[in-house]
């Protein structure tokens, strides 16, 4: 869900902001120096984030707002206008049968939507496949409660992915990534090869659903996941 932060928002000085390149621009650079086949996005909104792809695309969001170019020179586009679960979970999409090679997920900023998201992403990516999940370097401990900010800087808390992932799926490379304004978690080796996220679910929700930032530490988080340079990676492909 696209959303903007206002450049005079307070920046808590215990959090680390990300002052790497914008993230839609990270993303076009990255299917420009990729040429994925097949591009999967969890909440499209006005549809700047898929208006620069130009391989077959899948994109999901209950209430699509589009107001830029969807088709473009996509050979294929598929809009369901659903929630993600229903999305992931319709015949529409498993006759399809997708192998993504990017998925961009910026859908409902509460963790376990996300979770859900890559749980069910990861059963359709390609092997080599990339997965980012938008929003995990919030600016301020106000921007990651569990309802939506008026000043539309809302990131939720979608932070607790990064430890969720440390913990419960060791085996997959995950890299914060520095992209303005609020960060972008890139994972690779989500390729179907593990459940260990689907079957913890409900053990997951248990421990994270009432914790906030405060309560597991500003500090320790991004100790524990210092930003990755966008740029650096982009000049590594």
């Amino acid at each position: 869900m696209e959303h903007d932060v206002k450049k005079a928002a307070p920046v808590d000085a215990r959090f680390v902001r990300a002052k790497g390149l914008q993230y839609l621009d990270f993303l076009q650079k990255l299917h420009q120096r990729t040429k994925p086949e097949w591009y999967l996005e969890i909440g499209t909104n006005r549809g700047r984030s898929l208006s620069f792809v130009t391989c077959a695309s899948v994109a999901i969001d209950p209430r699509f707002k589009l107001e830029e170019p969807a088709q473009g020179k996509k050979p294929l586009l598929l809009l369901l206008q659903e929630t993600s679960d229903a999305g992931f979970a319709s015949d529409t999409l498993r006759r399809l049968d997708p192998r993504f090679d990017i998925a961009f997920l910026d859908g409902m900023h509460k963790f376990e939507y996300l979770l859900r998201d890559l749980i069910n992403a990861e059963k359709l990516m390609a092997k080599g496949g990339l997965v980012f999940m938008h929003d995990t370097s919030p600016l301020r401990s106000a921007m990651t409660g569990r309802e939506p900010m008026r000043d539309g800087g809302w990131t939720g808390d979608v932070w607790k992915m990064l430890p969720i992932l440390a913990e419960f799926r060791p085996d997959l490379k995950v890299d914060h990534l520095d992209c303005r304004a609020t960060g972008l978690c890139m994972v690779r080796g989500a390729w179907g090869q593990s459940d260990a996220l689907e079957r913890n679910y409900d053990a997951i929700l248990a421990r994270y659903i009432d914790m906030t930032i405060d309560e597991f530490g500003v500090e320790t988080y991004f100790a524990a996941h210092p930003h990755v340079s966008s740029v650096a990676f982009l000049d590594s492909l």
